[in-house]
């Protein structure tokens, strides 16, 4: 009969971080690819000028809007460069939370063999 294990020390979660992480890149990989399909369209086009920096992840935006004549262009471009380093900057946070939380496991031995705790 297998015996019960104790509860972990309250406040210590090995997922903290966990939802920040997947909402951050889910964000950032969503306007990249969003980004991604304007610029080739915009290259077949012909409009390379805008859309090879487009192809450039966070950065690119901000490249095109600085070429563009047209302020709502340039504003809707630079929008879409705020939204994918804002979903960077949550992914990486998250990440670097997780990796905290999970560093601090603690491997035991019990009766019933090797123990991993979080």
């Amino acid at each position: 009969m297998p015996q019960p294990q104790p509860a972990p020390p309250p406040g210590l979660n090995k997922n903290r971080g966990l939802g920040l992480t997947i909402a951050g890149f889910s964000i950032f990989g969503v306007t990249y690819l969003i980004s991604a399909i304007s610029a080739t369209a915009l290259i077949d086009t012909g409009f390379t000028e805008t859309g090879r920096p487009m192809l450039i992840p966070a950065v690119g935006p901000f490249i095109a809007a600085s070429r563009q004549s047209s302020a709502t262009l340039g504003f809707g471009l630079a929008f879409t460069g705020v939204i994918q380093i804002a979903g960077l900057g949550m992914g990486i946070g998250g990440a670097v939370m997780l990796g905290g939380a999970r560093k601090r496991a603690q491997l035991s031995a019990a009766p019933g063999g090797l123990q991993l705790q979080f």
